[in-house]
């Protein structure tokens, strides 16, 4: 049905990942999620580059500090990969190793990017709900690599671009991205415009 259809598009609206006043264009809403997902690869590249980091240095260094480090990290990835194996175990999606990839990553991404509040357990149920709620509605885009003149084409006819402006937004490659900004926005809390990523 299609207010299913747009079911990810209205929670996204909800917890403020995408701009909604009345300068917000179609071409704006394309750009805030790509920059999103941009930033979030970014992170998550970071994230795990500091943690390899931290493993190699606790294992070559009498470095209290970096060792330290690297128990505090370790354990909070520990904990997390603990309560996602308990997500809804009765439910085959969150069964998949894929899912269960995504989860830890973003709980851990989240818990590097948002000191003091780190990573608390019942966030991986809040992630789980979004996670059952968006994934059938996202799907594999044959679009490879998206630029600013596909956008600029897909927004001079939206009508007949329809199908790739959905995909976009609902392209399963970006699934992770989009999944963070809302984990973010839903435990900073949307009243309160300072908190949420815009």
């Amino acid at each position: 049905r299609y207010e299913e259809l747009i079911r990810p598009t209205a929670w996204k609206l909800f917890l403020k990942t995408l701009s909604f006043n009345e300068n917000v264009t179609l071409r704006k809403w394309i750009e805030e999620t790509f920059q999103k997902r941009e930033n979030f690869k970014k992170k998550l590249f970071e994230v795990k580059a500091k943690f390899l980091q931290q493993q190699t240095q606790s294992k070559d260094s009498k470095d209290e500090k970096a060792f330290s480090n690297f128990e505090e990290n370790s354990s909070i990835k520990h904990l997390i990969e603990i309560d996602v194996e308990r997500t809804y175990g009765d439910i085959k999606l969150f069964k998949d190793e894929y899912i269960r990839e995504i989860e830890v990553d973003t709980l851990y991404v989240f818990s590097q990017e948002n000191s003091p509040t780190s990573y608390k357990q019942g966030m991986n149920e809040i992630l789980a709900m979004f996670i059952h709620s968006f994934y059938p509605f996202y799907t594999t885009s044959p679009t490879s690599n998206y630029t600013p003149d596909k956008f600029d084409l897909w927004c001079s006819k939206p009508e007949k671009y329809l199908n790739q402006i959905y995909t976009f937004f609902h392209d399963e490659n970006e699934f992770q991205s989009d999944l963070y900004y809302l984990l973010y926005n839903a435990m900073k809390g949307i009243g309160s415009d300072k908190n949420v990523i815009t």
